[in-house]
């Protein structure tokens, strides 16, 4: 018969104690009364062929469960002994079945040892179903409760099957109780889904309890045949759960999926007394570039690794949960609970530990961090499964300004990025309609005025919102991998804009920032040595621009890549220098060729001797390896007057010029042809 699953054998809160008890020791009372009444063993010693064989198959069939899956990834069993009990029961005497019963019971408990306080529910909670069973049957065929074994036929058929309705009716009302009161939901949900669930396989086996009847009194030895149908149900109902379990996993991890999430998080969402609820998505940060640049065999063993590290750290964190492959590199934990938020920050945290150590994946020790997104009911109920993943989204897009950290969803600060995410479905459209534009800033020779360099910078010229500039959608190309085809985009452009200088008469250079993820990417060098060739244009006159931090992420790989550009001829600059912590010793690694101050220094000049100490210091060191230096956020003329005197060779901010579209450059570069000095143009 069915049992408690293990989750809910632990000890028993008080209430639920007194009635699991109650319920044992009221069966188990009826079971002796029964034995004292009507005495089996001269019924058996009368009948033991039949009787007999229907015990043995009672108790060897007990063990034999029929899996029914639930649809959402777990099952529920049905005993097949269900049939033979029931047999039993319209065969008569009653003691005999509850005894042949209870002898079941025992074997099959004392193989699972259970706790005492479930054989006794397991003992009370047949015993009394059976003898409900048994009430009915002789109510409506007439027959007498305590009588002995009286062989079935064809009249008897309907009060057999009332008398099966009954049995599971009582027996799985029962169950049912102590399970949702164990699990804190409603008693009355728990026993209709319940019965909605079991009612065609429990059908089944009541069905084929008359047959089971009617064959054992035309013939002990056609009992076998029955064995038949029965395989054939329980081979059936196994093949339901292997197909459902493959509809509702991911066949790489072996994990839920995100069907099997999305219903369990709408179950609990759904349920007024489950606790609260919380959902961590998270992601693999430079995922793609890993599976591009090893391979995608090599991805699918991270993700395994990955799927294992996670399955591990809910293990040791000691609480359920669900842990999900919603796609592609993107995971999701649902929690539920008590103190939803405080446990989610902590299993955040647990996580980020875990992933901040190596993964040893096909012989590559790989560095693999994580960002988490994280949202729960503790500040309002989430309304339903759409916007707790949402939520989670958004968290998780704020997680990944910084990787390897968690951020909580919170409405009121993340309204903002809630809104620069909805651009992100518009951004491939962009890329591919063409609104993507570059314009151009001007960098002047400190010395004389004249624009020497460009820095190309992207803008998105959005149909309904106008010009974007780059902060409103950089970091969304850049975890979403859109900022490759940007990035080449701009090298196009911007080398295509130089070749029309250059047949003009004006020989400048132009700058293209690389982002982090691109210097990971060991095929960038090839891409570049392609563009370039289709331009027309010397490598010399390109230079790629690369921040501090960007360099440290991955130091082996961006000194591997800028080598192979410098090899190209293509000139090497390091931006936004001294906001970050790489040092002198690596830039003449990398062989550079010239240093960015960043515009925090260059700003503060005129309000701090400090900041005017460390400028000259950064420019003398530059100068002592070979380093041209070029300030940025230069806009006043004592600013580029100081400069020029510290001897800084290149000058870039407003008081030069704004970044313009190129044939507004093209303008500047005709007019400082005749003679006019950029610096006197107020741009």
């Amino acid at each position: 018969m069915q049992e408690l699953t293990d989750a809910r054998r632990s000890w028993l809160p008080a209430p639920i104690t007194a009635y699991a008890g109650s319920v044992g020791v009221l069966g188990v009372v009826v079971l002796l009364a029964v034995a004292v009444l009507d005495n089996p063993l001269p019924h058996l010693a009368h009948h033991p062929l039949e009787l007999g064989a229907l015990a043995v198959a009672l108790i060897a069939s007990e063990t034999k469960a029929i899996p029914l899956p639930r649809g959402d990834g777990t099952s529920a069993v049905v005993t097949i002994s269900t049939i033979f009990a029931l047999a039993l029961v319209v065969l008569g005497p009653l003691s005999f079945v509850l005894l042949a019963h209870a002898a079941a019971l025992l074997v099959d408990d004392a193989r699972s040892r259970p706790r005492p306080l479930q054989v006794i529910f397991n003992l009370g909670q047949c015993g009394l179903s059976l003898a409900v069973a048994r009430w009915v049957y002789c109510a409506l065929s007439s027959e007498p409760f305590l009588g002995g074994y009286m062989p079935f036929d064809g009249r008897h058929l309907l009060p057999a099957l009332a008398a099966g309705a009954a049995f599971a009716i009582v027996n799985d009302s029962l169950v049912s109780i102590v399970v949702a009161m164990a699990a804190g939901e409603s008693v009355v949900r728990a026993l209709t889904q319940e019965t909605r669930f079991k009612l065609g396989t429990a059908g089944l086996l009541v069905a084929l309890a008359p047959v089971a009847a009617t064959v054992l009194h035309e013939s002990v030895l056609m009992l076998p045949l029955l064995i038949l149908p029965i395989l054939s149900v329980g081979r059936a109902a196994h093949l339901a759960v292997e197909r459902e379990k493959q509809s509702l996993h991911d066949p790489l991890t072996g994990l839920a999926n995100r069907a099997l999430f999305r219903l369990r998080l709408e179950r609990a969402l759904a349920a007024p007394d489950a606790g609260g609820v919380a959902v961590l998505m998270l992601d693999l940060d430079y995922f793609k570039d890993i599976n591009d640049t090893l391979g995608h065999h090599v991805g699918d063993e991270l993700l395994c690794a990955v799927a294992g590290r996670l399955t591990e750290a809910v293990e040791d964190y000691g609480r359920e949960m669900l842990v999900s492959r919603l796609g592609g590199d993107e995971f999701a934990v649902l929690l539920v609970g008590d103190a939803p938020a405080k446990h989610a920050t902590a299993f955040a945290d647990l996580l980020l530990a875990r992933f901040s150590q190596p993964l040893d994946v096909d012989g590559t020790r790989l560095a693999v961090h994580t960002s988490i997104g994280i949202t729960t009911d503790a500040g309002g109920p989430l309304k339903d499964v759409h916007t707790a993943l949402k939520q989670a989204d958004i968290a998780l897009y704020e997680a990944k300004q910084e990787r390897a950290r968690a951020a909580v969803y919170d409405e009121r600060r993340m309204t903002h990025n809630h809104e620069r995410v909805r651009l992100l479905p518009q951004l491939q459209e962009a890329i591919d309609k063409g609104e993507m534009i570059v314009h151009y800033q001007p960098q002047v020779d400190a010395a004389t005025g004249r624009v020497v360099a460009v820095e190309a910078l992207v803008r998105w010229q959005h149909p309904v919102q106008g010009l974007l500039p780059p902060r409103t959608f950089i970091d969304l190309a850049e975890n979403s991998g859109l900022i490759v085809p940007i990035t080449t985009f701009v090298l196009r452009e911007a080398l295509a804009a130089a070749r029309a200088w250059r047949a003009m008469g004006h020989d400048v250079g132009v700058s293209v920032n690389l982002s982090p993820r691109q210097l990971s990417d060991l095929a960038l060098p090839e891409h570049v040595a392609r563009v370039v060739a289709a331009s027309g244009v010397p490598a010399s006159a390109l230079t790629v621009e690369v921040t501090e931090s960007s360099l440290m992420a991955d130091a082996r790989a961006a000194r591997a890549i800028l080598r192979g550009l410098r090899a190209l001829g293509v000139q090497l600059s390091i931006d936004d220098f001294g906001t970050g912590y790489s040092s002198l010793a690596l830039l003449q690694q990398l062989d550079v060729d010239e240093l960015k101050i960043d515009r925090s220094f260059i700003q503060g000049m005129t309000s701090s001797g400090h900041d005017e100490t460390l400028v000259r210091s950064v420019i003398e060191l530059a100068h002592n390896i070979g380093l041209t230096v070029v300030a940025e956020g230069v806009e006043t003329a004592g600013i580029a007057s100081q400069l020029a005197g510290l001897g800084c060779e290149r000058l870039q901010g407003y008081l030069f010029g704004r970044p313009l579209p190129a044939a507004e450059l093209t303008e500047l570069l005709r007019t400082q042809s005749a003679g006019v000095v950029v610096a006197a143009s107020g741009r």
